[in-house]
């Protein structure tokens, strides 16, 4: 082995494998079950190999290696398309233009820059204080309804005054339809009473709303509920009159002739506090649901368009509580959204 294989190596075996004594047992093992990712690290062995006639130490392939490893984000996309023999032609690269071994960190950066330069760019989003995000499709914002209509399919027939949107008679259906989203609301329960509501994501899946604040018995209609699902982590709950909030990430089942063949999932965070975590649903269970409880011709003609295209509206749950909205958007997070019509609109 010759002075410059030898200390590559030593080089590669001091990054690639860190002393026992500069981490705890925890950080290695999390070290290394993430290495076992990234298929350039079972590239070590062949390159660390003890040279023979047959198979020489090469120090260049090593040192790229070795800087790929220490410099770049073992996350990037080309990395993970690394193997022997692309390493071997990066150096075959190098020694062609006689390039130094110290140049390989700007040669790689090049190629990376390129790589770069094809990726689209990250969109911005305007998301000011106290305002829906720029590219968020507002239902309400403290001015009019026509966001929304009733089960029935006609104007939504529930009141506004001074911002606030009061829940009235029936549920209300959003004319806007989605797949993926996340999803906003601001709500109010009223000081005494049960103070039900609930929002409906696509008519299926309730996440409740109720008058539950500082309760610790488990049921079924406590705030934070999927409900008939899954109890709420904690009871995050706020009191009576008391502005709340809920932010959802869903991600709607999909369906295949008419039934669901992937389920759900659900993440829901309620006045800042996770209350439901990446729970997974399929049939509804709620036997409450508009297309059930109350169904018209209406939200048969959305729920057979839900069947066909995995998308549908979010249904805010009227039960006999004047509880209060104040702001409801959604930002879809693929391109399946859509403003529902009927061939009668």
């Amino acid at each position: 082995m010759n002075g410059e294989s030898g200390g590559a190596i030593a080089l590669a075996t001091k990054l690639l494998h860190p002393r026992p004594k500069a981490m705890g047992v925890e950080q290695q093992s999390a070290v290394f079950e993430t290495g076992r990712n990234f298929r350039f690290l079972a590239l070590v062995p062949q390159l660390l190999n003890r040279p023979t006639p047959k198979h020489p130490a090469r120090p260049k392939e090593i040192s790229i290696l070795v800087i790929i490893r220490t410099v770049f984000p073992p996350q990037s996309a080309w990395i993970s398309h690394l193997s022997l023999s692309i390493v071997t032609k990066m150096s075959a690269l190098l020694n062609l233009f006689r390039v130094p071994v110290f140049f390989i960190p700007a040669f790689l950066a090049a190629l990376v820059s390129f790589g770069s330069a094809q990726e689209v760019p990250i969109k911005i989003v305007n998301a000011s204080q106290g305002k829906a995000p720029s590219d968020a499709v507002v239902l309400f914002d403290g001015k009019t309804t026509d966001a929304f209509v009733g089960i029935d399919g006609k104007p939504c027939r529930w009141e506004v005054q001074d911002g606030v949107m009061t829940v009235g008679t029936s549920f209300i259906v959003s004319k806007f339809h989605f797949r993926d989203a996340q999803i906003h609301a601001e709500f109010a329960v009223p000081a005494k009473g049960h103070g039900n509501s609930g929002l409906y994501i696509h008519g299926h899946y309730e996440m409740q709303i109720s008058n539950t604040a500082g309760s610790t018995e488990p049921t079924k209609e406590m705030i934070g509920s999927l409900y008939r699902y899954e109890l709420p982590l904690v009871n995050a709950g706020r009191p009576g009159l008391e502005w709340q909030s809920y932010d959802i990430i869903y991600r709607a089942p999909r369906y295949q002739d008419g039934k669901i063949a992937e389920p759900g999932t659900i993440t829901s965070i309620l006045n800042g506090v996770l209350v439901q975590n990446h729970v997974s649903f399929t049939e509804p269970r709620s036997p409450y649901t508009p297309y059930v409880y109350n169904s018209t011709p209406y939200t048969a003609k959305i729920l057979s368009s839900l069947k066909a295209t995995d998308a549908g509206p979010l249904y805010l749950q009227d039960h006999q509580s004047p509880v209060q909205y104040r702001s409801v958007w959604i930002r879809p997070l693929d391109d399946k959204s859509h403003q529902f019509k009927t061939t009668e609109q």
